[in-house]
């Protein structure tokens, strides 16, 4: 299952798990659903990957 859902984070952007979300020091983080990458929640509201 993680290989297809990597292939699909090539083409579509990552699904945060809403299961999987937890704050940090007022930080929220979390996971993509589909390929496992880490992700936070930014100031205006939108997830992002990790760097």
């Amino acid at each position: 299952m993680k290989l297809i859902g990597r292939i699909r984070c090539l083409f579509r952007p990552h699904k945060r798990s809403h299961s999987r979300a937890r704050q940090v020091e007022g930080v929220y983080h979390s996971v993509c659903r589909h390929c496992g990458t880490a992700m936070y929640r930014d100031r205006d509201r939108n997830w992002r990957v990790t760097r």
